[in-house]
């Protein structure tokens, strides 16, 4: 597996308002990069959330911009990072920390969400934790970002 870190708000201890500004162009660069796929910005990211009592799976769908913000409503720093195409937001905070695997959703992914929510389709009855595996685990409902890949980023090959 090869890991390119996109942005680490570690790198920027020494100077956080450069980190600021860093994140602030990483966060639009992000943002741009979803709206413009054919489901214009809407994603599902899967993960665990840590807290104080221990660490939970977790999920969302909806709009990466709206996500993205509640996701950092508590940080304290924040890694995101690309390992072969999966892109990987990381946060911490002071009860632990988040880790979500962010996926573009596509038009059946979309339907199948609508259908879900209305209470019928094929995976009526399921739990949230349920249905957001199986739109995960399936190139038809989902497919992986590869980020890095279009921000012209190689990872770095060991001498």
């Amino acid at each position: 597996m090869s890991k390119i870190t996109i942005f680490n708000s570690w790198d920027y201890l020494d100077n956080p308002d450069d980190g600021c500004e860093v994140w602030n162009t990483e966060r639009r660069l992000l943002l741009d990069f979803f709206r413009k796929l054919p489901c214009e910005g809407q994603v599902i990211m899967q993960g665990t959330v840590g807290r104080w009592n221990g660490t939970f799976p977790a999920g969302k769908t909806g709009i990466l911009d709206l996500l993205l913000s509640e996701l950092m409503e508590c940080a304290d720093d924040v890694e995101i990072y690309d390992e072969n195409g999966h892109l990987f937001i990381r946060t911490t905070h002071h009860d632990g920390s988040n880790l979500f695997e962010v996926k573009a959703l596509t038009g059946a992914g979309l339907n199948a969400i609508e259908a879900f929510t209305k209470g019928r389709g094929r995976w009526y009855g399921l739990s949230d934790k349920d249905l957001h595996d199986k739109l995960m685990n399936s190139s038809r409902y989902t497919h992986l970002p590869k980020y890095a890949k279009h921000l012209g980023i190689m990872p770095i090959k060991a001498a």
